[in-house]
């Protein structure tokens, strides 16, 4: 039987799942949402560990059962006692107790056959995989990061620049309000109102377009999605600055077999076995490589280019199980 851990709003789970059962495979999957009400590890003194989780329905999972794991996203999270003083304390100091446990929990999990892995999501680094992308022979754009205000203007003022979150996508909301801020130019305008020491900021050379590639990679094989996101002001930067009312086209792209084998060799030195890589294809042809996003969405891959990706995940996880 599979293992899926997921989160209750992902539709490509479901269309995997819908596989699955299609082609009679035993799953079970679990929403990170869920909290469970009570957790039994025991590793008894020859090193085997069981694990029990019970859900808020009372249902009993024993993580012994599986025989092969599928992470798309999510954790295990157990719900939260009642506790009358120093409650912030405490529950920091149980969040980082749980933290741990679940570390174990996903370790035994990876001792199985398994796709996606939660190390490589939650310590997954952006500036590591330009690094690890250059040593595997793949272009990467001129990066700084730095909280010096002078080192900045420096740099912005000899070529254009874009900035954009080291982590992730950079987030804030209140009552009536929610902000994201994507990748966006930066320039001497946006410096001048900073003080002299500033939050460490990442700014990158903007690279000239020709379109953005999306690469969805399974195991050793690749799914190029071509994105003409450049004819529209909202996107010209960044596919992800998303039009809704009108969205980039997507199309089926062949990628030339030396830039496919630096790619794999980059997830393999990233220790990844799947994720989404964005790269930008300059007016001169050159494939210059952005980020890798271990948990990277991959269902529209999927659509526009009739790759059915659900279809083959589905078919990955089946043979893990035998």
């Amino acid at each position: 039987m599979i293992l899926i851990l997921s989160s209750a709003t992902d539709q490509s789970t479901s269309k995997v799942i819908d596989w699955l059962a299609h082609r009679g495979v035993r799953f079970l999957r679990l929403n990170g949402e869920q909290c469970y009400l009570s957790s039994i590890l025991f590793i008894d003194p020859g090193g085997q560990m069981s694990i029990k989780l019970t859900n808020a329905k009372g249902r009993i999972v024993c993580l012994n059962d599986f025989t092969a794991f599928w992470y798309r996203r999510g954790d295990f999270f157990p719900a939260r006692p009642k506790i009358s003083r120093y409650r912030r304390q405490v529950f920091g100091i149980l969040a980082r107790e749980w933290e741990k446990i679940s570390e174990a929990f996903h370790f035994y999990l990876e001792q199985k056959p398994h796709l996606g892995c939660i190390r490589q999501d939650k310590n997954h680094n952006k500036i590591i995989a330009l690094l690890v992308a250059a040593e595997a022979g793949l272009s990467i754009p001129a990066t700084l990061i730095t909280s010096d205000k002078p080192e900045l203007l420096k740099f912005i003022e000899q070529d254009s620049a874009i900035t954009k979150a080291v982590w992730n996508l950079f987030r804030i909301h209140g009552r009536n309000f929610f902000r994201s801020v994507g990748t966006h130019l930066v320039t001497r305008g946006h410096i001048a109102t900073l003080e002299a020491v500033v939050a460490p900021t990442l700014v990158q050379r903007e690279i000239p377009k020709a379109y953005e590639l999306r690469v969805f990679i399974l195991g050793g094989d690749c799914y190029p999605m071509a994105i003409f996101s450049q004819n529209d002001p909202k996107t010209r930067l960044d596919f992800r600055n998303y039009n809704h009312e009108c969205p980039n086209r997507g199309v089926p792209y062949l990628l030339p077999e030396d830039i496919k084998q630096k790619l794999l060799r980059f997830m393999q030195n990233m220790e990844l076995d799947t994720g989404s890589i964005d790269l930008i294809v300059t007016p001169g042809g050159e494939f210059v490589f952005l980020e890798v996003n271990p948990i990277g969405q991959f269902g529209w891959v999927s659509d526009n280019c009739n790759y059915y990706l659900e279809e083959k995940i589905a078919s990955y996880l089946e043979k893990l199980k035998t």
